[in-house]
Formats: structure tokens, C-alpha cells, sequence
């Protein structure tokens, strides 16, 4: 069984480093690789650890990298001792082992590790060679004990009255994480909801709490979590408890006291936003970890608001538009939005418009009102509103239609920015004379 490889910058992938603890690297020449036995074993892991204290000043960087060397070349190690047929064999690598070891301190690590350190220095062949079968067996997570506040790992002879291995040799109080996985998730005008899977690693049973973190700040929101049953949990976050800002969500569990966090991941693939009753402004982001933008600070409303054409319906009417487009907000106030036309006198029309399943919205919208009108789509809740102007037509032709017998028009205003006309009765002499200019040759 070959030991792990080793390329010109010496570092030990396998030994539980984390991104705020990253192992460091220690670069080699060939000509000192060329030195490094292939087989796991006593002279590879001293021929190792020379490289090591060869290579590096006493300090931090030294101690970790002797301590990930240590415990990843053990592992290989003893497995390879475990294979050794002959006793005699077996007690000779394991007493070279324990001088190497012993030499360094290297007490750090996940409990396994920690374990088999004190085995092989102390040199209890018997009792390593357990270990390792039941290693090789992946038997590695045994029943956890938690007591005063610290959990520790059954692997054997804990607690072994002759034996007597220290308790830190079985501590995973800090390897444990929590297990999570976002069931269901919903966010509307008045909250979040959302439903989790959840639990301490290794540790049955428990409570949970969802967390809103400050992205910027850190500033914690905590909201309670009901016990579903089965591990599950559901809860609630209503956006009036919520201020301003961008909120990473998090699921926090505790089991007998021990008490874990993760970020919560596996929301929704696109965007959600909503508007409230009151006008609070609320985004869900799912990809890369579930966040809660309130306030619009990555997340403009009018960007979800979009018109794409304009054109005339008669069969909706004289002089009538249908307006089509699309409100990309998951939820917003009933009759919160409507095609807005504002005269130049500042009287206004309001039609309220309706949306599909996905948004979609074709809303016909007359234009027989005497004057000119200027046309927005516009969202009002809460004392705020949005607006996105109906964009210009320059093919829209101009409408005809009659009242009460006499000739009206709607006719589209150009270069307004906004999509403006005029409505008015024609005036029966102009219009004559401008018939006339028509038909003369």
C-alpha cells in the first residue's frame, strides 16, 4: 500500500484542514523527493519528518506540518502494520514508530488520529491492531457519549480501567458539524418560511433556531424553529422583524448542549422578490447560500417590472392598447399594480393589471380620454411606489373611432420618452378640409 504522494511542494491533504487553517506547503527538490520511500512505514515517515524540521524554523509552521505529516503517515502506517504477518515484525515497526512519534508533539487533530498516536507511543500492539480492523472496516463513527458539555467518541477501550487512555483521545467535540438539508422554502408578503432537515453529527435529537446574519455586519437574528419530528423543522421569519439589509440564512441546532451552525444552501435557482403591505422590499437568493436582501440594496424592484410591446386591440374597444409585459415579483399588495396615464393637467387614469402564473400580464387599456397622456406601469404599496415607463411605438398608427357620431383620434406623440398621446374630437371642417387635400390630385 503506497503512502501519499509527495510532489515538489510537500503538503498533506488528509488531515482535516480547514480554509481559515490552511496546512502550509514546504517545497522540495527533486533530488530530496528522490530521497522519500514509497513504502508507509517507519523510514518513510522519519525520512519525512527530517525534511520537515530540515526545511522549516521552530514555530507554528513547523508543529502543523509535523502534526498533519504525523497523522496522515500513521494511518497508512498502521495499516500496513495491521497486513504484517509476523509478530516479531509487527512489535519492531511499531517500537520505530513510537520513537518517531514520540519525539514530536503532535497531540493535535481529529480524536482517531489522537487515538492512535497514544497507542503507537505507548505501544500497545494488540490494541492498535484492534483499532486499525475496525478502521479498515469503516467502523470510524462509533456511538457518542456527551458529558459536561463535551462529546466523546466510543472508539475502543474508552474508559478502559487498565488501559487508562486519557478522555481528550476520544474528544470530537470539534469535529462535529451539523447535518442540514433545506426541505422547502417560501418567501411572500409577510415572511419567509422555510423547512429543514436538521441535526448535531453523530447526536440524536435536539432544537433548532433559524439565524439571519448580517452579510456586512454579523448583526444575529434569531427566530425559533417548531420540532417537526424526524428531525425535521419548520419556521418562520416575518419581514416586519427583519431591518434593512443583506441577511445570510443560517440553521442553528443544539443536542444535549452541543451546539452547531451552518449556512443554509439549496434555496430557489432563480431570484424571488416581493413587495409587502407596507412596502418592504424582500429578494431571495438560493445559489451559493441562501441569502435575504430586504431593502432593495442588490435587488431593484424595477428590474422585475418590464413592458415589452404595445399595440392597438379593437376588439377590446375604440381606441384601446393591449399592453403586454411581465412582473417578475413572486408577491406584491392586490391591485398594486396598474398601467398608469397621467394627463398634463395631472389627472390620472389607473387600470389595474393581472398577472399569470409566471408573471406574464396582457391588459388592454383605453385610450378615450380627451388630452394627452403620458403611460407607466406602476407599483404602489406601503407609501413608496415604482414606475417603468411604457416605452415609445414608432410604427403605432393613429386611431379613429366615433362618439355619439362624431370623429375621434388617439394619436401616438413621438420623441416624449415615454409613450404619450393625444386624445381629441376631430373637428369637422378640419377634417373636411384635410379630406379634401387627400383626395386632391
Amino acid at each position: 500500500m503506497p503512502g501519499p504522494d509527495v510532489n515538489h511542494d510537500l503538503t498533506v491533504h488528509d488531515a482535516h484542514p480547514t480554509p481559515h487553517n490552511p496546512v502550509p506547503q514546504l517545497p522540495l527538490t527533486p533530488d530530496q523527493i528522490e530521497t522519500i520511500p514509497t513504502t508507509p512505514g517507519p523510514p518513510r515517515l522519519r525520512r519525512l519528518t527530517e525534511l520537515v524540521i530540515a526545511g522549516t524554523d521552530p514555530g507554528d509552521t513547523r508543529d502543523t506540518l509535523v502534526r498533519h505529516l504525523v497523522a496522515v503517515e500513521l494511518r497508512t502506517a498502521t495499516a500496513a502494520l495491521w497486513r504484517e504477518p509476523r509478530r516479531a515484525a509487527q512489535a519492531a515497526a511499531l517500537d520505530e514508530l513510537g520513537a518517531i512519534v514520540g519525539a514530536y508533539d503532535t497531540d493535535g487533530g481529529a480524536a482517531l488520529d489522537r487515538l492512535r498516536r497514544h497507542l503507537v507511543v505507548h505501544r500497545h500492539l494488540d490494541e492498535l491492531l484492534t483499532l486499525v480492523r475496525r478502521e479498515l472496516d469503516g467502523q470510524t463513527e462509533p456511538e457518542v457519549l456527551v458529558e459536561d458539555g463535551r462529546a466523546y467518541a466510543q472508539y475502543p477501550y474508552f474508559r478502559d480501567s487498565t488501559l487508562r487512555i486519557p478522555d481528550a483521545c476520544y474528544d470530537v467535540t470539534a469535529e462535529l458539524g451539523v447535518r442540514h438539508r433545506l426541505t422547502a422554502v417560501e418567501l411572500d408578503g409577510a415572511g419567509l418560511s422555510l423547512a429543514v432537515e436538521a441535526g448535531v453529527h453523530r447526536i440524536p435529537g435536539g432544537s433548532a433556531e433559524l439565524v439571519l446574519r448580517g452579510h456586512a455586519t454579523g448583526t444575529e437574528l434569531r427566530f425559533p424553529a417548531e420540532d417537526m419530528g424526524r428531525g425535521g423543522f419548520a419556521g418562520r421569519v416575518p419581514l416586519a422583524g427583519v431591518p434593512e439589509g443583506v441577511w445570510d440564512v443560517h440553521i442553528a441546532v443544539t443536542a444535549q448542549g452541543i451546539g452547531r451552525e451552518a449556512r443554509l444552501d439549496g434555496g430557489p435557482d432563480a431570484v424571488v422578490s416581493v413587495v409587502a403591505a407596507d412596502g418592504t422590499v424582500a429578494t431571495l437568493t438560493g445559489p451559493g447560500g441562501l441569502a435575504l436582501d430586504v431593502g432593495e440594496l442588490r435587488h431593484p424592484v424595477q428590474d422585475r417590472l418590464r413592458v415589452d410591446g404595445v399595440a392597438w386591440d379593437p376588439q377590446a374597444g375604440p381606441a384601446t392598447l393591449a399592453v403586454t409585459g411581465r412582473c417578475a415579483l413572486a408577491d406584491h399588495p392586490a391591485g398594486s399594480l396598474v398601467l398608469r396615464a397621467t394627463a398634463a393637467d395631472g389627472q390620472v387614469v389607473d387600470v389595474p393589471v393581472g398577472t399569470g402564473p409566471d408573471g406574464s400580464f396582457r391588459t388592454p387599456f383605453p385610450c378615450t380620454a380627451a388630452g394627452e397622456w403620458r403611460l407607466v406601469l406602476r407599483l404602489a404599496a406601503g407609501g413608496r411606489e415604482w414606475a417603468v415607463p411604457v416605452p415609445e411605438q414608432p410604427e403605432l398608427a393613429v386611431a379613429r373611432w366615433q362618439r355619439l357620431g362624431l370623429p375621434w383620434y388617439t394619436k401616438p406623440l413621438p420623441d416624449r420618452g415615454v409613450l404619450s398621446v393625444r386624445t381629441g374630437r376631430v373637428e369637422v371642417i378640419k377634417g373636411v378640409r384635410g379630406r379634401l387635400r387627400r383626395r386632391t390630385p
